[in-house]
């Protein structure tokens, strides 16, 4: 079994001056004899809002059941959306709790022994698919603006069938919508951007960034939309932009579901919002494909009166996670 701890490494340097590190227990060869073939790959990366187990069935409609809500009943459905999807690197939100001992991520592993956490106490891990890729090198910035810890972290992965490296990191604004608050995300956007830029410079190696930037796209505000221009003015593309097909199995599905929609003039519990809204992101480098995009709404969905529905049982999270299949072309 892969040994699950928090890989940190030092301080901030360029990618070309990373040590190698290699999970105790990872599968295969280490990153230095992996293959040495040159040519491109195709790899899907996924961001999930998993839920913070701190809130429950009070913080949504009151027709939400609370024994729905509680972390135990929600874990086997993400595992199980997750595995449907099969994204090779996960960025994970919300790794919160009232302890340690609470955290989201320990049961979430038990059902998804196939990957390797990267920064597992943090609250923006990455989950790392070991027949994909071995981690290389790791490391995480404090990119708070005085109202909650954020944090941008990050992780070089050495992709197991060519031996080139993919650069991933992950993050979560700040949330609510107030303009003090719009400012401390622009703010935080720009210590990701510096940071980024500074890791690796002229994207050498190609970069994935994902995270809940509690942005809506095309926000008309320019303080509000300040978040995604600094992203887009270091180089990043949305993902949801360069795609080439939107595959959705709801057309319009949100990302922040809520638990639920409104339908026909009332909130239904595990309806599907249809209205696009979206706080979750994923951007990629200069020079990647993007195949698709798209919002994951489970295994299953149905239709009540013509509405599409969740299907039966816990929703994994208030967040429906978002996934783009990247191309990174040959050299």
């Amino acid at each position: 079994m892969v040994t699950r701890r928090t890989l940190l490494l030092g301080a901030i340097a360029p990618l070309a001056g990373c040590g190698t590190l290699r999970p105790p227990g990872a599968a295969g060869p280490p990153p230095a004899t992996i293959g040495v073939r040159r040519d491109g790959w195709r790899t899907t990366v996924m961001s999930f809002n998993v839920l913070t187990p701190t809130r429950g069935a009070a913080d949504f409609d009151p027709s939400v059941p609370d024994d729905e809500v509680r972390l135990a009943a929600r874990v086997p459905v993400m595992a199980a959306w997750i595995e449907g999807a099969r994204p090779d690197v996960i960025g994970v939100q919300e790794n919160e709790a009232s302890s340690a001992a609470a955290l989201p991520l320990p049961p979430l592993l038990d059902r998804l022994p196939g990957f390797t956490p990267v920064h597992a106490d943090l609250d923006v891990p990455l989950l790392v698919r070991d027949s994909a890729y071995a981690v290389a090198s790791a490391d995480a910035a404090d990119i708070s603006q005085g109202y909650y810890a954020r944090h941008l972290a990050w992780a070089r992965l050495t992709s197991r069938a060519t031996g080139r490296s993919l650069l991933v990191a992950n993050t979560h604004l700040d949330p609510y919508q107030r303009p003090e608050m719009a400012r401390a995300r622009a703010a935080e956007a720009g210590r990701i951007a510096s940071l980024l830029t500074a890791l690796n410079p002229g994207w050498q190696v190609p970069t994935v960034l994902v995270g809940d930037l509690n942005t809506r796209p095309r926000d008309p505000r320019p303080e509000y939309a300040a978040v995604l221009r600094t992203i887009g003015s270091a180089g990043l593309r949305d993902a949801a932009d360069a795609a080439r097909a939107d595959t959705s199995r709801v057309p319009g599905a949100a990302s922040v579901n809520g638990l639920g929609a409104r339908v026909g003039g009332r909130w239904r519990y595990r309806a599907i919002r249809t209205d696009g809204f979206r706080y979750d992101y994923v951007f990629v480098s200069p020079g990647l494909g993007v195949p698709t995009w798209q919002v994951v709404t489970g295994p299953d969905v149905r239709r009540i009166d013509g509405h599409p529905f969740f299907a039966d049982g816990p929703l994994p999270s208030d967040h429906c996670p978002v996934q783009a299949d990247v191309v990174v072309p040959a050299r």
